[in-house]
């Protein structure tokens, strides 16, 4: 039977909650395999709606969202009428808070987030939008291929789409050159220290608090779809001045650097999930 596919047909960007690590940034990669009979037109499934209805499925389901195991035992989630609050505790015994409008959090049918389960969740939802010709999707999220890279979350209160999410996330890659040549010690300087971190603008600080010994941040902003809360610990966090767009970001890091180096042609290339990113020079 004749099979259609597509590579790299959506990256999805977001931020899942974690057992071990707590809040964690990721991104995966999509590929698609339709198997089925040929329509009136030779064709199993039209490419323009695959790409269309299958990727806004993918997308509309996870992309730029907080993903939550709704059976992990140290959850707790309480839904209102417009918005969802979140409790979790990881193992390390680490506290995380979230509220945020509805559609800014995904819930997962599973104790820990992986691949497999989001796999086996999304060939669920696409085979609704599928026609009756199409017997067999297979359906493949893979982490991309990088140098390097870190995992961070932010949000972004002024975006008017769904950046405004305050907890979603990127693996990213870093690039440093400094005279044209890599800077390996640079790179893995800020890879270690933005990895598995929530990078924040400071001003969105409304309180901070001693919780277990430890310093907590509560951050808070109201954006287009709503109002949003995250609290977690400091030790979690990364702070910079301004907004956390992935320019932002790659200027931070190019001012840090030529502020405790002495360079003399540096240039920041700092990736925003996959294939794109900023410049700092």
């Amino acid at each position: 039977m004749p099979q259609l596919f597509v590579e790299q047909l959506a990256n999805v960007d977001f931020s899942y909650l974690c057992p071990d690590y707590g809040l964690v940034g990721e991104t995966w990669l999509l590929d698609v395999c339709l198997q089925g009979k040929l329509d009136d037109q030779g064709m199993i499934f039209d490419f323009s709606n695959v790409k269309h209805e299958i990727k806004l499925v993918v997308e509309e389901f996870i992309d730029h969202k907080l993903l939550v195991p709704v059976n992990y035992e140290g959850l707790r989630v309480e839904k209102h009428l417009s918005s969802t609050e979140i409790w979790f505790t990881d193992r390390q015994q680490r506290e995380i808070y979230c509220h945020s409008p509805t559609q800014g959090i995904c819930e997962i049918d599973c104790m820990t987030i992986n691949i497999a389960v989001v796999e086996q969740q999304l060939v669920t939802m696409v085979k609704k939008v599928l026609p009756a010709n199409v017997t067999t999707i297979d359906l493949k999220l893979k982490i991309p291929e990088t140098r390097h890279s870190y995992q961070y979350s932010h949000g972004l209160k002024k975006h008017e789409g769904a950046c405004q999410h305050i907890a979603h996330g990127h693996r990213s890659d870093l690039k440093i050159l400094n005279n044209k040549q890599i800077s390996a010690e640079w790179e893995n300087f800020w890879i270690e220290k933005l990895h598995r971190k929530y990078l924040a603008d400071a001003k969105d600080i409304v309180k901070k608090h001693t919780k277990n010994n430890k310093l907590v941040y509560r951050f808070s902003y109201t954006a287009s779809q709503g109002d949003y809360v995250l609290e977690l610990g400091a030790d979690q966090c990364y702070l910079i001045e301004t907004e956390t767009t992935v320019e932002y970001i790659a200027e931070h890091i190019f001012n840090q650097i030529i502020s405790n180096d002495s360079v003399t042609d540096l240039s920041v290339r700092a990736y925003e999930g996959f294939h794109k990113g900023a410049i700092a020079s």
